[in-house]
């Protein structure tokens, strides 16, 4: 865990925690300075560990690499909806919705071909936030937290600090002069996905929609097809060096 001072104001301390190839990156912006530090790196160490054992879970609920995965028995037809954990019923129900929330572009399948992708993603993300980070708005020296994996992102800053803004980079391998987008964020989340050619990123308070919505865009052949759906928040989405956005980018 790292602890750094970024400015007069600020300090940042950063964690994280890797499972099946995926770094997640935990990062908690605080006040008070070297006084603080101890308490705030006290916080930090249990929430990395409750991480850690959370991601674990993911992937052995989730995971298609790994054959005895709820996921994976589920197809199989080993263990029925009835069988399996609250969280599973969760995840599957939320499938179903983005499909009718993105009319049909986003599509989970059915089993034995059940497929949630991304979807996982934000989702885990979004709880692992929820669980184990928001609470630490609490303390009175917290001014911000953020969560990063998979290119899933959730941020929450305190109304009393406007001044506090995360970064997120949205990569497009497409450009050869800047390939890096800077998208400021106060508070919310941002899901990306990285396309053949080109990216797509959506801005949305809650992350398993967010996900659900920059995968449906990855079905797009080329940014004319925007035209044809309303997607909420706020995007950018970038094919073959066009670039269109929508919301108040």
């Amino acid at each position: 865990m790292f602890v750094q001072p970024i400015n007069a104001k600020y300090w940042l301390a950063g964690l994280s925690v890797e499972k099946d190839g995926v770094m997640y990156e935990a990062k908690i912006a605080f006040k008070g300075g070297e006084p603080a530090r101890q308490a705030i790196a006290e916080h930090g160490n249990l929430a990395e560990v409750q991480m850690q054992y959370w991601f674990d879970w993911i992937f052995r609920e989730f995971s298609e690499k790994r054959p005895m995965s709820t996921l994976n028995r589920f197809n199989a037809g080993e263990l029925s909806i009835h069988e399996v954990s609250p969280q599973f019923r969760t995840v599957l129900a939320a499938a179903t919705y983005g499909e009718q929330m993105t009319n049909q572009l986003y599509a989970a399948g059915e089993m034995p071909n059940y497929h949630p992708g991304a979807l996982v993603q934000g989702w885990a993300v979004e709880q692992a936030f929820e669980q184990h980070l928001r609470p630490l708005l609490a303390l009175p020296e917290v001014a911000a937290v953020s969560l990063e994996g998979g290119g899933m992102r959730r941020v929450e800053t305190k109304p009393e600090d406007p001044d506090w803004f995360w970064t997120f980079e949205v990569f497009d391998k497409t450009d050869d002069v800047d390939p890096y987008l800077e998208v400021p964020i106060h508070s919310g989340a941002i899901a990306t996905h990285e396309l053949i050619d080109g990216v797509a990123a959506v801005m949305l308070p809650d992350l398993t929609d967010a996900a659900i919505w920059v995968t449906a865009l990855s079905q797009f052949e080329d940014c004319d097809q925007l035209s044809t759906i309303t997607v909420p928040g706020r995007g950018v989405l970038v094919i073959n060096k066009t670039a269109r956005t929508w919301g108040e980018n």
